[in-house]
């Protein structure tokens, strides 16, 4: 790539850029690390505890939050104007041919801050920090110090109203889109720069926004290519043909490093896009003022020994890293599972649920466990069913505890008792048994563990409840049964008597896992059905999953089981 001597000028610009990014991104980083410290010691402080959970709401909620969050919003205000200040400048450099330093050019950008501490001047920071919307989401994530949010999955229209907000709110600050130019470069005032911004936006905007088209549909396809050429690509050949070349250990250890040098090259690359985004809008602002093209000056290239060093350095930790990651493989990617699979209301969906039919299909299937809901009919026997009503499954809008037993057997449905479905599970499944409805009391809990010990099946069922009274009653009479208490939001579950703590999926969040097993408890999600949620549980070392969908469960455990390198890097890698 090189003319006479003279390299394209794009390129040539790579080792400045690269030489400011490496400084202001180690300070984002370093500011963000900070934030993330005091938000957790915040947290720590307010709550008194380990922050898990949605825990970020209480550093929103509470006073000694705001204390953290104001300053940090400020800070990362202050990091963002300095660094749109250093690109602008920079891409004013590269225009004019100047081969500033980098510190020369930092100091000029804070030297021009104070030109922006008007309402108009911090109008324009702040318009430009939320550009895209989805950095201030960023921020606000990494703000709560890295603390587990819902896994709650966003409907559509959500997406959609942000794509619309999103295109909205650049739209309006298109006609604003060189005001620090005319500030930083011309020497002009905030309120003068916007008038012939928008002077120029209205001139050219056909062009402005076919140049904006080509800038999205170049870095899309750099996006497409990278993933393709560095990732892609080496990754499947790597695991096909390096097994082969080489043993175990050592194909691992190149695997790792063919990861790590890959993701540093596209890193480097991606650097350069938004910057290279400011020179080529600055170039439009030169032009528009000039009514003729601007080119990039080329010059001699430059020998930049100093980033050679570091780059060869990089390279060697990257090394390092790579041995190291291969060394404590299963740590960093995490090898097969675990996880035990629940069918849910009996064989979940493969099946009629809370039916003995049901509970064989979860037993051809292989499920560990089958989740059953009891309740107390009028005369008093245990039946199996979900609702206080048999009217979604049979039709019948009578609540089932103003009904006898022989009533239910007699409506147009297999509705099982208790027994009958402990006898049909004994030596076969693990029965999960739900106290259920307005009839789960005491009495049901003694009715129920009395037909469990009759049986000796002790250790072939849990007790799941709702009610924290309940499953206090059984740890202190049975200590020797085993129970679940199920919540929907995670707070202080994890030190309640209990052995499992049954967590709705929604918020069994990574950090919601790791809480329950930290306190001696077996954490159970319900009830991820899909086989990305189930994969999420699973590879969060989840003990055991409650779902509809069984056999697409063991499709996913399979899955996991049997991956080799590359499906555990992958897996592991995944949002």
């Amino acid at each position: 790539m090189e003319r006479n001597g003279r390299r394209v000028p794009l390129l040539r610009l790579a080792p400045e850029i690269w030489k400011y990014q490496a400084f202001t991104k180690l300070v984002l980083i370093a500011l963000l690390a900070a934030i993330r410290a005091c938000a957790l010691f915040t947290l720590r402080r307010t709550t008194g505890r380990e922050p898990a959970g949605a825990d970020y709401r209480l550093l929103l909620g509470a006073w000694q939050g705001w204390l953290v969050i104001v300053p940090a919003l400020i800070a990362l205000s202050v990091w963002v104007a300095v660094d749109l200040n250093v690109k602008v400048l920079c891409a004013g450099n590269a225009l004019n041919g100047s081969a500033e330093s980098l510190f020369a050019t930092l100091k000029k950008a804070f030297a021009a801050l104070p030109k922006f501490l008007n309402v108009y001047g911090l109008g324009v920071v702040l318009y430009v920090t939320l550009i895209p919307p989805a950095a201030g989401a960023g921020a606000l994530l990494f703000l709560s110090g890295g603390l587990a949010i819902s896994n709650q999955k966003t409907p559509p229209q959500y997406y959609a109203a942000y794509a619309a907000f999103a295109l909205a709110f650049v739209a309006a600050g298109a006609s604003r889109v060189f005001c620090l130019h005319g500030v930083l470069l011309d020497g002009l005032s905030v309120w003068d720069s916007r008038r012939r911004s928008a002077a120029l936006i209205r001139t050219h905007w056909r062009h402005f926004l076919g140049q904006n088209v080509v800038c999205g549909l170049a870095a899309f396809a750099f996006a497409v290519l990278a993933g393709t050429f560095f990732f892609i690509l080496p990754l499947s050949l790597g695991a096909q043909f390096l097994p082969n070349l080489c043993d175990a250990t050592t194909a691992r250890s190149l695997m790792i490093l063919l990861l790590f040098l890959n993701a540093a090259m596209v890193g480097a690359f991606a650097l350069l896009a938004t910057p290279l985004y400011f020179v080529r809008m600055t170039q439009l602002y030169r032009e528009y003022l000039a009514g003729v093209p601007v080119e990039i000056p080329s010059r001699v290239a430059e020998k930049h020994p100093l980033l050679a060093a570091l780059a060869a350095l990089y390279v060697l930790e990257i090394a390092a890293l790579s041995s190291q990651t291969a060394r404590n493989f299963d740590a960093f990617f995490p090898p097969l599972t675990a996880a035990q699979i629940v069918a849910h209301r009996g064989g979940g969906s493969e099946n009629a649920e809370n039916t003995l039919s049901g509970l064989w299909t979860a037993v051809a299937l292989g499920a560990y466990g089958s989740e059953i809901d009891v309740q107390r009919t009028l005369d008093g026997y245990y039946v199996i069913n979900h609702d206080s009503t048999f009217e979604r499954v049979a039709g019948d809008a009578r609540t089932l505890w103003e009904m006898t037993l022989e009533e239910i057997k007699a409506i147009r449905y297999p509705v099982p008792t208790l027994e009958e479905m402990l006898d049909a599970a004994k030596g076969r499944i693990v029965l999960f048994i739900e106290l259920k409805g307005d009839t789960a009391n005491r009495k049901m809990c003694d009715d129920v563990v009395k037909m469990i010990r009759e049986r000796g099946m002790a250790g072939e069922t849990v007790l799941l409840s709702f009610k924290l009274n309940l499953i206090e009653y059984i740890e202190r009479r049975w200590p020797e049964m085993r129970t679940g208490y199920l919540i929907f939001s995670y707070d202080e579950a994890a030190s309640l008597p209990c052995d499992y703590v049954g967590i709705e999926e929604t918020f069994a969040t990574p950090a919601a896992i790791d809480a329950a097993h930290r306190q001696g408890k077996k954490a159970l999600v319900w009830t991820p059905n899909n086989p990305d949620a189930q994969e999420r549980f699973l590879v969060a070392k989840a003990d055991a999953i409650i779902t509809d969908n069984v056999s697409g469960a063991y499709e996913v455990l399979n899955c996991l089981n049997r991956g080799d390198d590359l499906g555990r890097i992958t897996s592991a890698l995944r949002p």
